[in-house]
């Protein structure tokens, strides 16, 4: 039996999941808060267990071993959403009061979930994948503090106890979140793969991360449906879509172009792709709120283009995946 083809179905499961959330977003806001984050940070678990079960140390050690690559990849990965920033600015298509949010999502790390489900149903390599965008979360409290400074002269108050709070809030849930559960799954495998049925075993570490991929975005829609209601939603929806898309579409072109120029293997060119063109929910949700907390302007004004940000990267990547296996089989361009 066949899920989730060509990635497809994980366009029709997000999609489902998002139509749920709007008609029913007090359930999406119930299920977030209960037990303090306990399913999302369950949903979050399960999709790095998975991986790391299927994690193969090779290529890890592989990827580790060429520094260099992994610079010009977390260059890439913060530099070039910058880059189309700038460019909408130059433009005139970016204005007021959505000039520090979109800057706040260029300068987020990428999503290590979709980075490694996409680029293994594409045929990429996707523990280079791994990574980069573990790397790059890792990187993220001080690369965003960094940005912070330049945005606004300091104004934030993020000198080094600022940043040390970055450090402390986001550093254990990666390791707790996504690192260990990685580590065990990968230790499990190693004691127990001979005796699970390897058939069933591998429908389930194909599904697995996709529904929880679509889960957490029906706890995110759902929560800002219910905290900020529908009309402001919709309203900054209208406003955002169409340059959020096109935005999206200059850094996927971006993207590709890079991974061109520093990727030989195919595989390691479609991981790239991945790497480069999407940003971080998970991390960018806790680190919005530490950043303007008391802010509630601040805070509706960032998650929206966040959340909707996230939907259109994932919506329109996943067509891609059956265009770019044939870059992935090939060995060298």
């Amino acid at each position: 039996m066949r899920v989730f083809p060509n990635g497809l179905g994980q366009v029709f499961l997000l999609g489902i999941f998002v139509l749920f959330a709007f008609l029913r977003p007090a359930l999406a806001g119930d299920l977030s808060e209960m037990g303090n984050g306990v399913l999302a940070k369950g949903a979050i678990w399960v999709i790095f267990f998975v991986q790391g079960w299927k994690l193969r140390t090779q290529k890890i050690a592989e990827a580790l071993r060429d520094p260099m690559d992994l610079l010009r990849g977390q260059a890439a990965i913060f530099l070039l959403p910058l880059l189309v920033l700038t460019f909408g600015l130059g433009l005139g298509c970016v204005r007021n009061p959505w000039t520090t949010p979109l800057f706040l999502l260029a300068v987020l790390p990428t999503t290590i979930s979709s980075c490694v489900v996409y680029s293994r149903a594409a045929g990429g390599d996707a523990d280079y994948a791994l990574v980069q965008s573990t790397l790059s979360n890792l990187l993220a409290p001080l690369v965003l503090a960094i940005a912070c400074y330049w945005l606004d002269g300091g104004g934030w108050g993020l000198g080094i106890d600022r940043l040390g709070a970055l450090t402390v809030a986001v550093g254990p849930k990666i390791f707790l979140l996504i690192l260990g559960p990685c580590l065990l799954g990968w230790m499990v495998r190693a004691k127990a793969s001979s005796c699970l049925p390897p058939g069933k075993w591998s429908r389930i570490g194909k599904n697995a991360p996709l529904l929880g991929i679509a889960f957490l975005a029906y706890l995110a829609f759902g929560k800002v449906l219910v905290s900020h209601g529908t009309d402001l939603f919709f309203g900054f929806i209208v406003e955002l879509l169409g340059l959020l898309v096109c935005g999206w579409v200059l850094l996927a072109l971006l993207s590709w172009f890079w991974s061109r120029l520093t990727q030989r293997q195919g595989d390691r060119r479609v991981a790239s792709f991945f790497c480069c063109s999407q940003k971080s929910l998970a991390m960018g949700l806790p680190v919005i709120y530490l950043l303007g907390a008391s802010d509630e302007d601040f805070l509706v004004r960032c998650i929206i283009p966040l959340l909707l940000f996230h939907l259109i990267q994932l919506l329109m990547a996943a067509p891609l995946i059956p265009w770019l296996r044939k870059f992935a089989s090939a060995r060298r361009f």
